[in-house]
């Protein structure tokens, strides 16, 4: 008899999936969303991009997942490789669940390790994660993030911020969970983790599990016997979806000495209260909808989707079909800030203002397949620009406060099609997904003041890996020592360095790309203003 998810869910994530579940009719809203937008699309990315692996296509590895599903309950979802040379997997889908294997996890992993790894992500699909998330990712921040303002939606509700993310850290712990009963014993789990932290399959040869072990039992008495030492590690966790890898290893040690675990690896069921943690069946999904009265989306949830629509009284939908026109014509559009005209890609609509915006600004923004883009433009005092005759000086002032997961890739000065000096700088930053943001920071001269455009350039998850496609290309002439680099200084080795793959000369590879968007947008406001 298969393993109920309802029996290893870890309480944190039973409480929250609890709570997300007793909004009225939204799982089913999200569930209409998924499988009609957003698995189409993964599934066009996944054949296009990804090798499907089956009867014909790694077998061995593909024939790893059926005895896996019986054991938790759930259809063999489809399985893909990614080349990608970061040891990952992941999942994705609720209608049509599939898992994502990377190379960097085929190279870093012992083949004996890939099962535990495979009955991880299939645990997420049995306790229905991805929905979930999905759905508390539109509770917390959604709305904003269609209209590409992520950069803001943290800031509107911080303590829904930091809770969601906790809750994400416990679903982790709950798949784990499913892969250790799936194996029988917490080892090969706590293994993966292991691996992961940093000893590869080919460190074998005075590989200590007991030493690490060991090491995560100190780290955990260090956090606990500190108040300091706790906040700090608050700090380290605010905004990361996975535990420490320490912390999930002692996490499969308890999990595995506890009773309920005992008892489920004998096929005693857990004595457990029916709580509603997980989604409801289609039929009860269906029940909702006629409860909402024929509405296509539930009406108490219209108000949510009343910020996805540009500002004025056109309707999205004729909006969207003058943004399609300009984007077939090429034609830009000139808009005022404060007073100062200037001309961006005809592409981009007028967003919400947003509390606490400087005075005189607008925001601007745009939404594709693969990118989403946001742009606060607002007048500058001109004393508060950046140094436009000077970018050695932005250069280095920018790479001073670059964090370690950030880095620099462009900075360019000089004078727009009207003779006005211009400046900016790009720099990239390794989201929390898997993804990269792109920000600009560009300064326009006036007259009696300057523009300033901070804008933000962010991937999707259907986003084609820039880098590992151009690297794919390339990897016959290209030296790996010399792959990524500061533009500006090769001395420079440490942070989150542009690759070859961001040279300018791939930006018609990738029309779509958020970074060939920015200059795409820098290149119309230098040729236009």
């Amino acid at each position: 008899m298969p393993y109920s998810a309802e029996e290893y869910l870890h309480d944190s994530d039973r409480a929250a999936l609890k709570a997300l579940r007793s909004i009225p009719g939204f799982s089913a809203l999200v569930r209409w969303f998924m499988s009609n937008w957003n698995e189409p699309q993964q599934q066009i990315l996944n054949m296009s991009t990804r090798v499907r692996l089956g009867e014909d296509q790694l077998p061995e590895i593909c024939g790893l997942l059926p005895p896996i599903c019986e054991k938790l309950g759930i259809d063999v979802p489809d399985l893909y490789l990614e080349l990608n040379r970061s040891p990952n997997a992941y999942t994705y889908g609720d209608a049509h669940p599939y898992i994502v294997l990377t190379s960097g996890l085929l190279e870093t992993l012992p083949s004996e390790l890939i099962p535990t790894v495979l009955a991880h992500e299939c645990g997420h699909i049995a306790c229905h994660h991805v929905l979930f998330n999905t759905m508390g990712r539109m509770v917390l921040s959604g709305a904003f993030a269609a209209l590409g303002l992520t950069r803001y939606s943290g800031l509107l509700s911080i303590p829904l911020r930091v809770a969601f993310f906790y809750w994400m850290r416990c679903s982790e712990l709950s798949a784990d969970r499913a892969a250790v009963l799936v194996d029988g014993s917490p080892e090969k789990m706590q293994e993966v983790c292991f691996r992961l932290a940093g000893m590869n399959k080919d460190l074998n040869v005075g590989a200590n599990m007991d030493a690490f072990m060991a090491q995560a039992s100190e780290y955990r008495e260090m956090v606990r016997g500190s108040n300091w030492n706790r906040t700090l590690e608050f700090m380290v966790l605010n905004g990361q979806s996975h535990p420490l890898m320490a912390v999930r290893a002692l996490e499969c040690a308890e999990w595995a000495a506890s009773g309920k675990f005992s008892r489920l690896l004998h096929g005693i069921p857990a004595e457990i209260e029916p709580s509603e943690a997980l989604p409801p069946t289609e039929a009860q999904d269906e029940k909702a909808a006629e409860e909402e009265k024929g509405s296509a989306f539930p009406e108490k949830l219209l108000p949510i989707f009343d910020i996805f629509r540009p500002e004025g009284d056109e309707t999205e939908e004729k909006a969207e079909e003058k943004a399609e026109e300009r984007l077939e014509t090429g034609g830009g559009t000139e808009i005022t800030v404060d007073g100062l005209p200037v001309r961006i890609p005809g592409s981009y609509y007028r967003n919400r203002s947003m509390p606490g915006d400087p005075p005189g600004s607008v925001h601007y923004g745009a939404h594709h397949e693969t990118s989403v883009i946001s742009l606060l433009l607002s007048p500058l005092d001109s004393g508060k620009a950046l140094p436009f005759d000077y970018p050695e000086e932005v250069i280095r002032a920018t790479r001073e406060a670059l964090e370690e997961n950030q880095g620099l890739v462009e900075v360019a000065a000089g004078q727009t099609g009207a003779g006005r000096k211009y400046i900016y700088t790009i720099v990239k930053e390794a989201a929390e997904d898997g993804t990269t943001d792109y920000t600009l920071t560009m300064n326009v001269a006036y007259p009696d003041r300057t523009l300033s455009i901070h804008g933000f350039f962010d991937e999707t998850r259907n986003c084609v890996s820039r880098d590992s496609s151009v690297w794919a290309m390339a990897r016959r002439r290209e030296d790996p020592e010399g792959w990524q680099g500061d533009p500006y200084d090769p001395s420079v080795r440490e942070g989150f360095l542009k690759t070859r793959a961001e040279d300018r000369e791939n930006d018609s590879l990738f029309p779509e790309h958020p970074l060939s968007l920015l200059r795409d947008f820098t290149e119309t406001v230098i040729r236009e203003n």
